[in-house]
């Protein structure tokens, strides 16, 4: 440490006050992967280290942000392509089987009304089964913002339908 600091003056100091600012940006960009981001920010700091008397000071701060923006999107760019989901409908076919009497019929209204992000973020996670990383990925948005739909149109689904229906039920009552 004191030979880094002695070789690079102002390293230490600039490592220290921007390492919270480089992960929490790192971070944001790398939403679906937050594992990643300390690898993405430690790639950056050695990038900076070696390039450190050619930076002008003024200028290091705004280097460091772009450094950290351009590794988060090479790293993003080796990542397979995120799959919008464009129609469900093929996963609601697959779970509901055929329309009988049951209850079913009557979460099929109340699912039509909902908004639909909320629809799909439904649709996939009860239906199709798929992972809260997973329905992310499908409908581009984070986790943390399809787990606030899913519980949004939980509720949605319960005023609809008039009773205490929890996200397990759900889709046990579309497919029956």
């Amino acid at each position: 440490m004191g030979e880094t600091r002695e070789r690079y003056p102002g390293l230490v100091e600039f490592y220290e006050r921007m390492l919270p600012t480089l992960r929490n940006y790192a971070r944001r960009l790398l939403w679906s992967y937050p594992a990643e981001t300390d690898d993405v920010v430690s790639r950056v700091v050695e990038e900076m280290m070696t390039k450190w008397d050619s930076i002008e000071p003024q200028h290091r701060e705004p280097q460091a942000m772009m450094r950290t923006r351009s590794r988060c999107i090479d790293f993003l760019r080796k990542q397979e392509p995120i799959v919008l989901v464009a129609d469900t409908e093929p996963y609601v076919e697959r779970a509901a089987g055929p329309a009988g009497p049951g209850s079913a019929a009557r979460i099929e209204p109340c699912l039509d009304r909902l908004p639909k992000v909320l629809r799909d973020t439904v649709i996939l996670t009860y239906y199709a089964d798929l992972p809260s990383q997973e329905v992310a990925r499908a409908l581009a948005r984070s986790a943390g913002t399809v787990r606030n739909d899913l519980t949004k149109a939980v509720r949605l689904l319960r005023e609809c339908l008039g009773e205490g229906l929890s996200g397990a039920q759900l889709g046990r009552e579309r497919s029956t």
